[in-house]
């Protein structure tokens, strides 16, 4: 019987507060209710008026004049049309507002669906239908509608040119992303309209030079992404237009100059990414224009006087324009114009003169100017400057980039603070870092010694023999720079964040030839070279990312050791072997279908090989000796280029060499007080300390907490904490307490310095947790391994052109506590990862450094299955932008296994390879364009497995995030 319906209904009665909902893009969990249950809930109301005013349905329409006769909002979803749908649709005669985003409506609407409430309706929305056209019966009487959506239909066949006459009150029309190629004659009737939004269409053959004639009163006008090539003529007839956007599009060919002429109530324009070589001077007309943005158009110059009508200018975008000068008639913005963003132009030395001029500046963004080397004094003058961001001018020499610009204004202040009137005798320090990696027994020691017999070595004359040495070395007098070799325990690798300082760091791989002629015959040539080179290349972009790119990195070298081969045309055979096999992987790893090429290093990022000739390649041991002295002459080279030398105030520098001079060697580490009490000038301390800490010469970890007030001078100290750490000789805790010890640290500083290196989690955990232990590495309990529940969501992730050291797996497991701790889990570390409980899941994460792989695993019942996917997507996308944002050469694969497989115990599990919902997760993860992905339909839908011909449940394969029962129906299948 229809009284004995039920629907998946939610409902608002008119005496609760309202608006509480906005039901346009409203997503809701719907409830069963039976028609007779709705009544009741309105029958215990102490109001006998009142009645439903809002209601959301999926499926089948109820009966409205019974439950809802007098509804008002309506939002529909999986609408099915039939008789009966439009039978009960025209009960609805007092609707003002019908949303029917996302139903499938292919097959069109009704002639007469809309009939009972033509007169009434002001809001439709009827985005992501799948409409492929409208006819003109179905919305030729609405003439009281005020707002039109239609997005993301594909409307190829056009509009009629009669649909909109009816509609002389619309006061927003959206056509967005419609696959339009030309647009109606009755555009023409809108003459109320405010609001057009014709966004991502195909209007390469141009829009109608009449077609904004009549528009009188739009305020907002999206043309962006459109394909066009030219903007019609009545544009300039919008006389109360306020906005304008017409990004990426084509207009290389220019714009009329008079096309702007008439817009005087324009207050933002949007130009970006246009092809544009050279911009229309009716800009100057815009007098009410307050936000202009002409970023990413090859522009070279700006016009001169293209200011001088633009009283009104707030902000202004022209990034990556290959600008070299600004004109001197931006100063007439000067009382205005208080965001400016340069990034990424072509100035050179310093900015345009005509900056520091703009008195009102608050943020000035300058980013990415690589060909600056100054700041103009002048600029901090400005009172009213708040922000200066310049990340990525790693050219600048005067302030420092490391250590002063790129922490921003309040550092920069001080710089030029302390520097006062001293310019004539600033101070020059080596920058420079070199630093030694490679496998055990490639030749290490045995190169830091070559160099210490040709060198004076300023101090630590046993650092050959360490497995970490810090060292300088003194090329030119008065000149030394920083020496590193970080052995072959994966431990210390943890410390490349504290060195690496990109454009003034050189890292020398250190390979014995003889490793690879075994390994390459073990194996293959790729492997070989991915283990002794690539994977070392790999771990040295951990340490930029924080603050600078990788691709200031500068070029590696190579060095040959052991070649004593039988002849000299072995070894010249597999040296160029060794060569071919890197440069394949450099080929590999840029040319990856997703990779971060704008972010990677020089020297992968062009045509070159990876090692360009004897500039970039030496051995050790040849007969003749040369190549160790070629080495240190390339390393002079480099040290006494200015991006590897800065010039400091002198009181900083007499600073920086009390801070490295002997007179408190015995000390492993200084408090902040200690070193206030010997620097006079206490307001310097901070800066200068932030100074010396980002160019390597101390370490200063000013905003972690229980370490924050010490300063530590030898660097060894840290290192050796972080060797311990994962050392198994620490037995218990109380092993690791004799440690502390030894290293003269407190428990409380080990904890700041492991929690700042993400080794263990952060300050939330304390000693009375429970499995306490378990969180330092050495304490870890054994290997995780899955067990058999009900059902297992699983995830590879495979690493394919390298490995990741320990360190770097126990940081994502910290990384996955972090995020997902809460008040209802229960959570233990591992070995091999971590595994976190919830009441019907289960979260783990596991590390396979031989096969190179991670795997995010959830078990789960089928009751919880949404909760699981939103558990395992998050993760993926966790690990994910991890490798991303610190390993900028690794190329990934994900990969997920049919867990209907899983569950069947098939030899070979149903694979997604970087297909579905994982290539969708790359998308996003590299910025391709995708916000959100597709999700499983809330109607059961079955699949073909993977592996086999036999249908699954599709959710088993797609990510949901509907809650459903869905035990029973899973009971079919488990």
């Amino acid at each position: 019987m229809e009284s004995a319906e039920e629907y998946d209904i939610w409902y608002r009665h008119n005496l609760q507060p309202e608006p509480t909902v906005f039901l346009f893009n409203y997503e809701v969990v719907c409830s069963l209710y039976s028609e007779k249950e709705v009544l009741d809930v309105l029958n215990q109301s102490s109001d006998a008026d009142a009645y439903i005013t809002h209601m959301t349905v999926k499926g089948q329409l109820p009966r409205f004049h019974k439950i809802a006769p007098y509804l008002r909002e309506l939002c529909l979803r999986k609408l099915i049309i039939s008789e009966q749908t439009t039978a009960r649709m025209q009960k609805l005669k007092f609707l003002t507002k019908l949303d029917l985003e996302g139903n499938d409506l292919s097959s069109g609407l009704p002639s007469d669906f809309f009939n009972s409430c033509k007169e009434t309706l002001v809001h439709l929305n009827l985005s992501d239908c799948k409409l492929k056209d409208l006819p003109e019966s179905s919305f030729e009487k609405l003439s009281s509608l005020r707002y039109l959506c239609l997005d993301n239909n594909k409307l190829e066949n056009g509009l009629s040119d009669n649909l909109f006459w009816s509609m002389k009150d619309l006061r927003e029309l959206r056509l967005k992303e419609c696959n339009l190629t030309t647009i109606p004659s009755c555009l023409c009737a809108l003459y109320n309209l405010e609001i057009l939004d014709l966004r991502r269409n195909h209007f390469f053959s141009g829009l109608p030079d009449n077609v904004f004639y009549s528009m009188i009163h739009l305020k907002k006008l999206y043309l962006g992404r459109s394909e066009l090539t030219s903007l019609p003529k009545s544009l300039s007839s919008l006389s109360s237009l306020e906005k304008l956007v017409t990004s990426h599009n084509n207009f290389s060919g220019g714009l009329p100059n008079d096309v702007f002429e008439n817009l005087k109530m324009l207050k933002n324009l949007t130009l970006s990414s246009n092809k544009m070589t050279k911009l229309p001077s009716s800009i100057n007309c815009l007098e009410s224009l307050q936000i202009l943005y002409i970023s990413d158009n090859p522009l070279s110059e700006l016009p001169d006087g293209i200011f001088f009508g633009l009283k009104s200018l707030f902000e202004f975008h022209l990034g990556n324009c290959r600008l070299s000068t600004l004109p001197a008639s931006l100063e007439e913005c000067a009382a205005t114009l208080e965001y400016l963003y340069i990034p990424r132009n072509l100035f050179s030395i310093e900015l345009p003169k005509v900056v520091p001029k703009l008195r009102n500046l608050k943020k000035l963004v300058m980013s990415e100017n690589r060909k600056i080397e100054q700041l103009d004094a002048q600029l901090l003058n400005i009172q009213s400057l708040t922000e200066l961001h310049c990340m990525g001018c790693v050219n600048l020499v005067n302030p420092p980039y490391h250590g002063v610009a790129d922490l921003g204004l309040g550092q920069i202040r001080r710089f030029f603070l302390d520097q006062g009137n001293t310019s004539n005798v600033k101070k020059r320090i080596s920058t420079a870092l070199v630093a030694v990696v490679g496998c055990k027994g490639a030749g290490k020691s045995t190169l830091i010694q070559s160099l210490q017999q040709r060198l004076q070595l300023t101090e630590n004359s046993n650092a050959a023999s360490e497995e970490f040495s810090y060292s300088k070395l003194e090329i030119e007098k008065d000149f030394p720079i920083r020496l590193i070799s970080f052995g072959e325990n994966e431990a210390h690798h943890a410390a490349y964040q504290l060195f690496f300082r990109s454009n003034c760091t050189i890292p020398i791989i250190v390979v014995n030839l003889q490793h690879f002629v075994q390994r390459s015959a073990k194996q293959n040539d790729r492997n070989a070279a991915k283990s002794l080179v690539v994977d070392w290349l790999s771990h040295f972009y951990l340490s930029v990312s924080d603050s600078t790119s990788p691709s200031d990195l500068l070029q590696p070298l190579l060095v040959i050791t052991h070649t004593d081969l039988d002849n000299g045309k072995e070894y010249q055979g597999y040296e160029q072997r060794l060569l071919k096999a890197c440069n394949d992987l450099k080929y590999e790893i840029y040319h990856a279908p997703f990779g971060a090429q704008s972010s990677m290093p020089t020297f992968l990022n062009n045509a070159r090989p990876l090692f360009p000739g004897t500039d970039s390649i030496f051995t050790l041991g040849g007969k003749d000796g040369k190549s160790i002295e070629s080495l240190i002459s390339y390393l002079s080279q480099k040290s006494q280029k200015e991006n590897c030398c800065d010039s400091i105030p002198p009181k900083w520098y007499n600073a920086l060499k009390w801070l490295q001079s002997n007179s408190f060697e015995n000390k492993k580490y200084l408090t902040q007080k200690f070193v206030e009490e010997r620097i006079a000038e206490h307001d310097s301390l901070k800066p200068l300390l932030r100074y010396a800490h980002k160019v390597g010469y101390i370490l200063w970890f000013e905003n972690v907490e229980n370490i924050s007030h010490f300063v530590f001078h030898k660097p060894q100290i840290i290192v050796h904490l972080l060797e311990k750490t994962f050392s198994k000789k620490n037995s218990s805790f109380s092993d690791f307490e004799k440690l502390l010890e030894e290293l003269e640290i407190k428990f409380p500083m080990a904890i700041g310095i492991l929690q700042k290196f993400k080794l263990v989690p952060p300050s939330s955990v304390t000693v009375s947790d429970d499995n306490f232990l378990h969180f330092f590495p050495f304490m870890a309990k054994g290997k995780i391994n899955l067990s058999g529940e009900t059902l297992v969501l699983c995830t590879n992730i495979l690493l394919k052109t390298g490995n990741l050291p320990k360190y770097a797996y126990r940081q994502l497991a910290v990384e996955m506590f972090s995020f997902h701790k809460g008040p209802n889990t229960t959570i233990c570390m591992y070995e091999n990862g971590i595994a976190i409980q919830w009441n019907e899941m289960a979260l783990q994460f596991t590390c396979n450094t031989a096969e190179c792989k991670l795997q995010i695993a959830v078990t789960t019942s089928a009751k919880v299955v949404n909760l699981s996917w939103k558990i395992l997507i998050s993760s993926i996308l966790l690990v994910s932008t991890y490798l991303r944002d610190s390993w900028k050469l690794l190329l990934f694969v994900l990969e997920y296994l049919c867990p209907h497989c899983m569950h069947q115990n098939a030899d070979r599990p149903g694979k997604l390879l970087n297909s579905g919902f994982l290539r969708e997760i790359f998308q996003m993860v590299y910025s391709e364009g995708i916000t959100d992905l597709t999700y499983a339909s809330d109607v059961i839908e079955e699949v073909k497995c993977p592996s086999t011909s036999e249908m699954i449940p599709s959710v088993l394969l797609q990510p949901c995030k509907c809650q459903w029962d869905l035990y029973e129906y899973m009971k079919l299948f488990f």
